[in-house]
């Protein structure tokens, strides 16, 4: 069975500083097929250097007190800059992010945007949703 969106989450990054983390919500990967999982991040960043970035957590424990950052590949690159902000209204990024093969190792992943470059805003906005085969 295939699910799409689940686990949404959405919000603005309204007085979040760089070096923020947004969640994702949780996805416990005793329900997702091997290879199926993906977040899909839609990003309106309007705040002039204001980035995002996103990454994947795995944890082993529901709070996330145990959280990893997951690696994309063995040579662990750093995580690639979404969007950034510019002076104006700027359009709206959505893009599909698959979970790296260490995040089925674990009992939970999420998906994560780091925030970096200037400050939030209210008019800075992200939605965070899952799909995958069941």
């Amino acid at each position: 069975m295939f699910l799409a969106n689940k686990f949404p989450v959405s919000g603005n990054a309204n007085t979040l500083v760089a070096g923020s983390r947004i969640n994702g919500g949780a996805v416990q990967m005793a329900r997702v097929a091997f290879g199926s999982l993906s977040a899909v991040a839609d990003c309106d960043i309007e705040t002039t250097s204001l980035t995002f970035a996103g990454v994947w957590q795995g944890a082993n424990l529901a709070n996330f007190s145990d959280a990893v950052d997951l690696a994309y590949d063995a040579n662990n690159p750093a995580p690639v800059v979404i969007g950034t902000g510019t002076a104006g209204a700027d359009a709206n990024i959505k893009k599909a992010y698959p979970c790296p093969s260490a995040g089925y190792g674990f009992k939970f992943v999420r998906f994560q945007l780091l925030t970096a470059g200037a400050t939030g805003a209210a008019a800075d906005t992200y939605a965070i949703g899952y799909n995958y085969r069941a």
